[in-house]
């Protein structure tokens, strides 16, 4: 092999090993890289559709008990003295209740949560019986006082135990959705910062390597050049000296 060849194969050598520390590191970059997606494509979920869910599911709690309230506040006051808005106020929020429940289970089938849509759909069948028992037993109060509105007591409590199930029941389903999304969300940092430590560390490693084997391959460089460099030199000097001493006498 000649000197020319020689070069040239330490010269792609080196650029070898280069291209594949590059081409090594493209591929942990890539990887990083869908990590990355799925960890922006969780948060995004968490922030744009869940967090806003788990807000509905508050605001459907609290039309629930306002609800409650304002019908018990009249069967109280029996619509006397002016304090007579409890059937409208509690209507009100009815409708705030229903529109409510509307949009999460939107959101619900946008997340594909089967489980969260049926939990708000029988949250929203519990309404009506909840609301009538109430509203039942709130006109009982105002026309015949204690002794009639006493009696349905039992009825509306019974109502109310059923919604506040209903209710209970999709606020755990949905804390449990958060709590999935944000444990997903965390496992995919861990294992950005895993992927990229890792990749810094091979990268390292792999630049370390390509550079000492850069340096062997230089020095056998310097080595095939010289040897027929010092050859050259040492035959430039023996003709010197003949030259020099034609006769041999030194």
């Amino acid at each position: 092999m000649s000197i020319r060849q020689k070069m040239a194969a330490c010269l792609a050598g080196i650029i070898l090993i280069f291209v594949a520390a590059i081409g090594y590191e493209a591929v942990s970059l890539n990887r990083d890289l869908r990590h990355l997606e799925t960890l922006e494509k969780d948060v995004n979920v968490a922030f744009t559709k869940i967090v806003p869910l788990d807000l509905m599911v508050k605001d459907v709690r609290f039309h629930v008990v306002q609800v409650q309230q304002w019908l018990t506040d009249i069967s109280a006051t029996r619509g006397q003295d002016g304090l007579n808005d409890g059937f409208d106020e509690a209507r009100d929020h009815r409708r705030s209740f229903e529109s409510v429940v509307e949009r999460a289970q939107e959101l619900a089938r946008d997340l594909d949560y089967p489980d969260v849509f049926a939990a708000l759909q029988k949250t929203a069948e519990a309404m009506p019986g909840f609301f009538s028992e109430g509203e039942r037993m709130a006109n009982a109060y105002i026309e015949g006082g204690a002794p009639a509105g006493n009696k349905l007591m039992g009825s509306f409590d019974t109502a109310a135990a059923t919604m506040a199930d209903a209710v209970g029941k999709l606020s755990d389903l949905i804390e449990g959705k958060g709590a999935e999304t944000t444990a997903a969300a965390i496992a995919n940092m861990s294992q950005v910062r895993a992927d990229v430590a890792r990749s810094v560390r091979m990268l390292l490693i792999a630049a370390a390597i390509a550079i000492l084997i850069a340096v062997l391959l230089s020095v056998y460089l310097f080595r095939v050049i010289r040897e027929p460099i010092d050859k050259l030199l040492a035959d430039l000097d023996t003709v010197s000296r003949r030259a020099s001493d034609p006769l041999g006498l030194s």
